[in-house]
């Protein structure tokens, strides 16, 4: 199978906007491409560069929204079941975002 990477990002500095969320037409840019080059590859890699900025923007959110999980687990509101899947969940994602900032 072959593999192709779409590498969307950059500062955009000359361009002025994330260039992988322009639409055209209706449709964003790395739609465009993923449907261009699914014609020729089994599978398909999308690389997003963020900023540190992004990166703790990001996990502070996350964090936000383990601390609510917890407050509301803790009222009663979320069952063990749903607290669990979710917080693991999320705590991926904010090691993934730590593991990234720790590399920049």
């Amino acid at each position: 199978m072959r593999t192709g990477i779409i590498l969307c990002g950059g500062r955009s500095r000359r361009f002025g906007k994330d260039k992988a969320l322009l639409t055209i037409g209706e449709t964003p840019m790395i739609r465009r491409m993923a449907g261009r080059i699914s014609q020729v590859v089994g599978e398909i890699i999308t690389e997003v560069s963020q900023t540190e900025k992004d990166l703790r923007r990001k996990k502070r959110a996350i964090l936000a929204v383990l601390n609510k999980l917890e407050e509301d687990h803790d009222a009663g509101a979320v069952s063990d079941a749903d607290y669990k899947r979710l917080s693991s969940k999320y705590e991926k994602q904010a090691i993934e975002i730590m593991k990234q900032l720790d590399q920049m």
